[in-house]
């Protein structure tokens, strides 16, 4: 899996592409979500379950922060 280069990421959110996070803090982010959000455990229903609520995987604090 390739990732983003060593600049950094850029994270945005909404349909105006609000910019979110960028550098380090969004490439850890866009990381995330492609070494966990994206590709949940596939033997564990109720986790995978877990990983889908966007209420807890994107809170507003952890977009914010």
């Amino acid at each position: 899996m390739s990732g983003p280069g060593p600049a950094g990421a850029v994270v945005t959110t909404g349909w105006d592409r609000i910019v979110q996070k960028t550098g380090e803090q969004g490439k850890a982010l866009k990381q995330q979500i492609n070494a966990e959000w994206i590709y949940p455990p596939v033997d564990d229903a109720e986790a995978i379950l877990e990983l889908a609520d966007y209420h807890d995987t994107w809170s507003e604090e952890e977009v914010n922060a």
